[in-house]
């Protein structure tokens, strides 16, 4: 009797012990932390990619916007140089520096460029009554720590624009 109830134990042991085994199919918890691994270095670099990919969609944009803004102002330029009379002879009275949208400065140089050798050829009929205006025109933006002065304040980045105007 004794030894029968050993053997029961035994068996007993040995069938939970089988059971225990079905029970535990799977991975095991090192395969699931080199898994989550894997997915999380993926996840970071796609997260490092839309980041990237929205500050150049932005850069884009401001550089786009930056762009109209200077040949909206040199187009404004040319027709008051055809609007108004007084312009020709003080050209440099229409520079100056704005601030739009509190986050574009524009700095516009108006000078006179008549002297300037080749802007005129030589035997052109109207050399020596020909008027010649060079307007540049700087669009800064994104203000930072560091780089480029407008109005007093640093910005990141910035385009300029130059153009001759002929009277």
């Amino acid at each position: 009797m004794w030894l029968s109830e050993i053997f029961k134990k035994k068996i007993i042991w040995y069938l939970w012990s089988r059971q225990k085994k079905s029970i535990t199919k799977g991975q095991s918890l090192v395969e699931v932390l080199v898994a989550l691994s894997l997915v999380s270095v993926v996840a970071l670099a796609l997260v490092k990619v839309v980041i990237s990919s929205v500050r150049n969609t932005n850069f884009s944009t401001d550089q786009s916007q930056a762009t109209a803004l200077a040949q909206k102002k040199i187009s404004d330029i040319a027709n008051i140089s055809r609007a108004e009379a007084g312009f020709w002879s003080n050209p440099s009275n229409y520079s100056g520096t704005e601030i739009l949208n509190e986050y574009y400065c524009l700095k516009t140089t108006v000078s006179e460029a008549t002297s300037t050798p080749g802007l005129i050829p030589t035997n052109s009929p109207n050399y020596g009554k020909t008027k010649v205006v060079w307007v540049k025109v700087v669009v800064y933006w994104e203000q930072s720590g560091s780089g480029s002065m407008c109005n007093g304040k640093d910005y990141k980045h910035s385009l300029s624009f130059n153009r001759y105007l002929y009277q």
